[in-house]
């Protein structure tokens, strides 16, 4: 078996649950109020058919329009085992931006428990209700992605000196700026950037993934090396790097991260420092009993379980997702590893198989039918070009 070190393939649900403005994709619950963004043309949503037609089409429409208003798809998220029972965190505005949905941010995080955490993203300098919003709810982080144009590689219509303007309004204890996508040359408007970020703010770095994108082929990532030494600046400069935004987004709340194991085991002394070091520390390790409770959950029955120290592997008996993982190291505090996802070198993306998305549907995981159903009259609603393939069809 390949170790929980391997990379994870990127996975995608099926063309009829592509745009849901519910998803258990990676390791969070992804909700939209709204479809359509920007489209810039490094958004790692190009990755994906249905995302990539959205954004060349400059579709933009609400989930209201299919019967999906804020308040009702806020209630659908919070009603979810991966957030009622297993604590995943929300990241809200995946597909879109909270520029275009700050009502339904509102609404999610009116439908939560003040203590669950929610990431709310953004391309855009925040509105002053979207400030607002961040101020008054100490459990939303505010992700702020900055890309520094640069000549020949990275073109962008939006205005760094508009976002870093409005950043004042947000509390800095509640805001992770990303910079990124980084390509080579991108070194001095970074640095130029961290002069201008609120001192307290975090920050993180992102090197361009140019795989499954469409760009020039010229165009190469910035360097690790040369991430390190711009981390080590942003630290001087009084900037918080955490290890990833995860980190900071619990840490307010007190909250533990499961993925401390493997953060340390690959990065020496990474939590030093970290006032919720203690907290992820004090977690216990599962016993075996809790394992098979929480993968029951899930309708799966798990055949063997290893131990680790990067964590806890378990050979289950069907296809599996990574939201599978998610929802147990989540609801467990520890870090689990299931030996059906996809895991390996390189780059590449697969489709959840349609096994997983019926068991889903049949222990009451995800409504696969309803949203299925909701995304086929958006997209009635937008005028959708045909898909080769066959709509997914759960039951039966």
């Amino acid at each position: 078996m390949l170790s929980a070190a391997a990379k994870r393939a990127k996975e995608s649900l099926p063309p009829a649950l592509e745009l849901a403005p519910v998803r258990l994709i990676g390791g969070f619950v992804c909700v939209d109020s709204h479809l359509g963004c920007a489209g810039c043309h490094f958004c790692l949503n190009r990755r994906y058919r249905e995302p990539r037609e959205v954004l060349d089409r400059r579709i933009h429409r609400d989930w209201a329009e299919v019967g999906l208003p804020p308040t009702r798809l806020a209630a659908l998220a919070a009603g979810l085992p991966a957030i009622a029972r297993g604590g995943v965190p929300v990241r809200f505005g995946h597909l879109s931006d909270l520029r275009f949905e700050v009502d339904g941010a509102e609404a999610l995080l009116a439908a939560l428990p003040p203590s669950h955490p929610v990431m709310l993203l953004t391309r855009f300098a925040p509105s002053v209700a979207a400030a607002r919003l961040v101020a008054a709810h100490p459990n939303a982080l505010l992700k702020v992605s900055i890309t520094p144009a640069v000549t020949g590689a990275i073109t962008t219509d939006l205005r760094p000196p508009e976002v870093l303007a409005a950043l004042a309004a947000v509390p800095s204890a509640r805001l992770f700026v990303l910079l990124g996508p980084l390509v080579e040359g991108s070194e001095e408007p970074v640095r130029r950037l961290l002069s201008a970020l609120p001192r307290g703010a975090a920050v993180g770095f992102k090197a361009l993934a140019p795989e499954g994108l469409p760009l020039p082929a010229r165009v190469a990532p910035i360097g690790p090396e040369t991430l390190r030494s711009l981390a080590d600046e942003a630290r001087a400069l009084g900037l918080d790097v955490p290890p990833m935004a995860g980190c900071r987004l619990r840490a307010t709340l007190g909250i533990p991260f499961f993925r401390q194991r493997g953060i340390v085991a690959d990065r020496v002394g990474a939590c030093d420092g970290c006032p919720n070091r203690s907290v992820c520390a004090a977690v216990e390790e599962p016993p075996d009993d809790a394992l098979r409770e929480e993968a029951a959950v899930l309708g799966l029955r798990v055949d063997a379980v290893r131990r680790t120290d990067r964590g806890i592997h378990l050979d289950v008996n069907a296809p599996v997702a990574r939201a599978d993982e998610t929802f147990l190291s989540e609801s467990l505090g520890w870090p689990v590893f299931l030996s059906r996802v996809h895991r390996g070198p390189g780059f590449r993306v697969v489709e959840l198989d349609e096994e997983v998305l019926r068991r889903w549907e049949r222990t009451g995981f995800f409504p696969v039918t309803a949203l299925a159903a909701a995304v086929a009259g958006m997209k009635a609603l937008c005028g959708a070009r045909p898909h080769p393939r066959a709509p997914f069809t759960p039951r039966g």
